[in-house]
């Protein structure tokens, strides 16, 4: 039985490892393509960074609905239904012909991807053992990094390279998001829905989830304005080819995989709190370098650096602090709560980064802009009171299936 366990919770985190990376793919896949997207329909920056924004609404009004939907009605029905209707919205982006119809594809994508996030890691903190919960959350998240490289790369080699048009690299994507979809309904063990009295609304507003919640809202605006721009930046006032910034864009993700990974695995000894004490400040110094350096070099280590200490590399730590003090019954609506709070950057973060590269000419203090907010993000932890693992874990082997409270998981 314990073997069984065990196998199962490393094939869930293996499939939502793979969720993620075409989450993520269908995300960033446009970035690259901005330029064609909006030559085609004659959009400034602003209304390219709107679309993004658009669909980062639509993702962030569900996301707490998402989470107390799969709390009642069970995590794995809303997973599936959410992962196909993603898989649609982003397969019809590529195959629908004008603006507005493009537009409602992404949001339908959007509106899909909105109940990933809940959901997943609400499996994913019930079936892996508190003790392995930091390192497993980062193997997962890493799937994040390899979707933005698989999105920016496919982008760049099938149009830039070989010279397909825009659609085709968002038409492959799509497929392989629905046959994942498949591969999910197999592997993820169907839940039963909970029973009896739903808890208190308040068990999502207590002082260290609030400290978590901003911090994530602050990290993630950073993440997004290069997630978004980034490719544009590099081309329009770096003057690199769309290929090359393509690859530059690439080194941020493909080092944050393994350095996530490590992360995940020292919080679990070390602790999360003093791991993020270091690394925010450490992301904030990245996005000011970002803009603030000439030439390649200097532009390779301000990305190197955001790879190793950035939200790629944070998150996971945020996502285990989370779980560490919640109740199982409550998890997908906390996680809810939880991406509501990084949502709501990711809709504020492409549009406004746009607005300010219009009005002053350059992308430089959108940037500088998100380098402050990273070091609020490290401020709003500042007197965090971490639980200590010893006391978190002590008991976990023999308590696990007696809902030993927070940091515990039953059977």
């Amino acid at each position: 039985m314990q073997e069984n366990t065990q196998s199962y919770w490393k094939r869930v985190v293996a499939v939502f490892f793979l969720g993620w990376a075409l989450m993520y793919a269908n995300r960033v896949v446009l970035a690259p393509l901005s330029m064609h997207i909006g030559a085609e329909w004659n959009l400034t920056n602003t209304q390219i960074g709107l679309i993004s924004s658009g669909f980062f609404l639509v993702y962030t009004l569900f996301q707490v609905p998402a989470g107390v939907l799969g709390d009642i009605l069970g995590r794995r029905v809303l997973l599936l239904y959410g992962y196909v209707l993603h898989g649609v919205g982003a397969l019809c982006s590529g195959l629908v012909g004008g603006l507005q119809a493009f537009t409602s594809m992404r949001l339908m994508c959007g509106l899909g991807q909105s109940t990933y996030y809940s959901t997943q890691y609400a499996v994913v903190s019930q079936a892996v053992p508190p003790e392995r919960r930091g390192f497993a959350v980062a193997v997962v998240n890493s799937g994040m990094a390899l979707g933005m490289v698989l999105g920016t790369w496919l982008a760049g080699v099938m149009v830039y390279r070989l010279g397909f048009g825009w659609r085709v690299p968002v038409l492959v994507l799509g497929a392989f998001t629905l046959l994942l979809s498949g591969i999910m309904a197999v592997v993820v063990k169907r839940d039963a829905p909970a029973q009896g009295k739903r808890k208190s609304t308040s068990a999502c507003v207590t002082s260290g989830l609030l400290r978590i919640y901003v911090s994530t809202f602050c990290s993630m605006y950073g993440f997004y304005a290069i997630l978004t721009w980034l490719p544009h930046y590099l081309q329009v006032e770096r003057g690199y080819a769309g290929d090359v910034a393509g690859a530059i864009s690439t080194v941020m993700p493909l080092v944050s995989v393994p350095a996530g990974i490590a992360a995940g695995r020292m919080s679990d000894t070390l602790g999360r709190h003093r791991l993020l004490m270091f690394m925010l400040p450490a992301s904030a110094l990245a996005l000011f370098l970002l803009p603030a350096t000439e030439g390649t070099f200097g532009l390779l280590f301000a990305l190197l650096l955001y790879g190793v200490t950035g939200k790629l590399t944070s998150d996971p730590l945020l996502v285990a602090m989370v779980a560490d003090i919640t109740t199982q019954d409550s998890y997908a609506t906390v996680f809810g709560v939880l991406n509501f709070a990084a949502c709501a950057a990711t809709v504020l973060a492409p549009t406004v980064t746009g607005w300010v590269s219009d009005v002053t000419g350059s992308f430089h203090f959108g940037f500088y802009l998100a380098s402050a907010l990273s070091l609020v993000a490290c401020a709003s932890l500042l007197g965090y009171k971490e639980q200590r693992k010893e006391v978190l874990f002590v008991g976990t082997r023999a308590q696990r299936g007696q809902g030993a409270g927070p940091g515990f998981r039953n059977g």
